[in-house]
């Protein structure tokens, strides 16, 4: 979760824009967020999808006049958490025969199996 501010006088309505293009087109900021009409916006749920997208906010003022903030953005961490996990289940196989084991998550960098032949004290590395 992120949470953008802004702060103006004699402010009548407030509109949170958001661009996924760097800022050639511009949408209203209010799926997956709240206060995108007020001057805070809160991004409830950062993603890859999301996390380098571009946000403002247009002021329209109680003289009519509409300004826009400066465009802010999220920057993403260096590195991410692995999320999403959904682990392997056990497998039934017969002698000299295969079986497959799939695990799934997201913002990993590197996958290892590994395998033990004593319940879990030692492992070693599978190979192919």
């Amino acid at each position: 979760m992120v949470t953008f501010q802004v702060e103006a006088e004699n402010v009548k309505t407030w509109l949170w824009e958001y661009s996924k293009d760097n800022g050639k087109k511009w949408a209203k900021a209010s799926s997956g967020t709240t206060g995108y009409n007020t001057p805070t916006l809160t991004v409830k749920k950062l993603s890859k999808t999301n996390i380098n997208y571009l946000y403002h906010v247009k002021m329209t003022g109680l003289d009519g006049e509409v300004l826009i903030s400066n465009e802010v953005s999220v920057k993403p961490p260096e590195k991410l958490p692995v999320e999403n996990i959904v682990q392997p289940k056990d497998q039934k196989g017969d002698i000299g025969g295969s079986v497959t084991f799939q695990v799934e998550a997201e913002n990993v960098k590197e996958w290892l199996w590994e395998y033990s032949k004593d319940n879990g004290k030692k492992w070693a590395k599978a190979s192919s």
